[in-house]
């Protein structure tokens, strides 16, 4: 959009690209009413008729499986709410003390305690793990590579401001078809953490070989710089 809007010499230049963003936001908005409640949820409600018909309509041939999972899942997530449960109601037992009793009042909601419980003994180093494995996720570098994919292409010799956008344009195209095989086939059936190493190792390649095109001015030759640009699109994709 910003490179057919790019040429207009008002602020339509600009004004036209937020239209029809806030045309998508609009009709995301007036969608998300009539999108199904997940499965898992439905069956934590007491509603597992609903849930059953929701999977049905996404996976008829693997429906029976999905159930049982969430089944198990819903079973083991009680089972550790009531044993938690039971843990609080020994510590108030056992509670002494106005700041000891102060203490426990905190945690005693029960949602506060199982935060706490995530940082206990034995389960520290994952929820840590968990934690930072998101946080370099974002740190990875894509909303950099997004926001400054313009001046990356023109840097690597795409000279025209056009060129520029366009290239930026085709990248937003190539990170929304590279979603949908993600979602529907490699993150189930490959499963996330093959995806999540092969994706960090390709990621980090591309890097590498962008940084070393950039620094030793290869970039700046015509089979850098379309090494450059496959390189960015890659690592987009991944």
């Amino acid at each position: 959009m910003c490179y057919f809007s790019v040429s207009i010499g008002s602020s339509l230049s600009f004004r036209i690209p937020f239209i029809v963003q806030g045309i998508a936001c609009c009709t995301l908005a007036i969608g998300v009413p009539f999108i199904p409640h997940s499965p898992r949820w439905l069956v934590a409600q007491g509603r597992e008729e609903e849930a059953w018909h929701v999977i049905s309509l996404f996976d008829p041939e693997g429906a029976h499986l999905q159930r049982e999972k969430i089944q198990e899942a819903i079973q083991r997530e009680r089972g550790y709410h009531q044993s938690l449960r039971e843990r609080m109601v020994v510590s108030e037992d056992n509670s002494s003390g106005y700041l000891h009793s102060c203490m426990t009042s905190v945690k005693g909601n029960e949602h506060i305690a199982a935060v706490m419980d995530a940082f206990g003994k034995g389960k520290k180093g994952r929820t840590v793990f968990g934690v930072a494995l998101m946080g370099l996720q974002q740190l990875s570098g894509i909303d950099a590579v997004l926001f400054y994919a313009p001046v990356l292409f023109t840097q690597a010799g795409l000279g025209s401001r056009k060129a520029s956008f366009l290239a930026s344009g085709v990248s937003g195209i190539v990170n929304l078809l590279a979603v949908i095989p993600a979602q529907f086939y490699l993150v189930d059936k490959w499963g996330r953490r093959p995806c999540c190493i092969t994706g960090g190792l390709l990621m980090c390649v591309c890097m590498t070989v962008i940084g070393s095109m950039y620094a030793s001015g290869l970039a700046k030759q015509t089979g850098g710089r379309w090494t450059v640009i496959a390189m960015i699109y890659l690592f987009i994709a991944v």
